[in-house]
């Protein structure tokens, strides 16, 4: 029984990188502007406008205007000389799909604009630099293999459950913290021990929204998996259930 609640979060891992910030540092690896040769930085430049071009399905122009325009694309990569070429790449790209747009409700491509864009990509990793390398630190603990995490996630589960029975006995309910739920959700889902239908997942993301009207839309994944995992020790509580160390669900021997 498995399957993902939800929308899928756009993190790698409970500690790992966006897909921006991956991007971000996979384009470090290739040659700096300062490196590059004139042969290459024209070439780079001619490859830029023909991606432009194609991008926003310009007119072709005149050779004279092109070549003007590549002359001029190149002292826009030159003021840029730590980024790198994927760098400028990314960036370019960024721009062009409207990453960067202020004011403007439409893509333009001039060498103001594209300059603005370099410039805010520098921004942007700048603050993605601050999160990598605490990731990459991150990412070289050992993994937990999967019986810990099962192990872990059973205990953890198991437990929730037998305060919420107590809660239900005293006709109480529980003040649950949210945070760190999701991962839970995620374990047993990995693990194969959660499930919803159709039917039950959309009830829950109208219970999310009721519960939390000002929700942003990019957060809404996560908290329908705290509250899917709520919904799931809930019912094992009031079905007098409880998972063994296997992940199986069985009825709880009272003692």
């Amino acid at each position: 029984m498995a399957h993902s609640l939800i929308l899928s979060t756009q993190k790698t891992g409970s500690f790992g990188l966006s897909k921006n910030e991956t991007a971000i540092l996979q384009a470090q690896k290739s040659i700096q502007v300062r490196q590059m040769t004139n042969e290459q930085l024209e070439q780079f430049a001619k490859n830029i406008l023909t991606y432009v071009k194609t991008k926003l399905d310009l007119k072709p122009i005149a050779e004279a205007e092109e070549t003007a325009k590549i002359l001029v694309l190149m002292d826009d990569i030159k003021e840029h000389p730590n980024l790198t070429k994927d760098e400028v790449t990314l960036a370019l790209k960024n721009g062009l799909n409207g990453k960067y747009l202020g004011k403007e409700s439409f893509v333009h491509f001039n060498s103001s604009n594209f300059n603005i864009w370099l410039q805010k990509f520098e921004i942007e990793k700048v603050e993605a630099m601050k999160i990598i390398p605490k990731v990459e630190e991150e990412e070289t603990k050992p993994v937990p293999s999967k019986e810990e995490i099962l192990k872990d996630v059973i205990e953890a589960t198991n437990g929730y459950a037998d305060i919420i029975e107590m809660k239900l006995k005293e006709d109480d309910s529980h003040n649950w913290i949210l945070g760190g739920l999701n991962y839970f959700y995620d374990d047993l889902v990995l693990l194969g021990v959660l499930s919803f239908n159709t039917e039950q997942k959309k009830a829950i993301v109208r219970d999310v929204r009721l519960k939390h009207p000002r929700l942003p839309e990019e957060d809404l994944s996560n908290y329908c998996k705290k509250y899917g995992y709520i919904a799931f020790v809930e019912q094992l509580a009031k079905s007098n259930q409880r998972l063994n160390e296997k992940g199986n669900i069985i009825n709880k021997i009272n003692k």
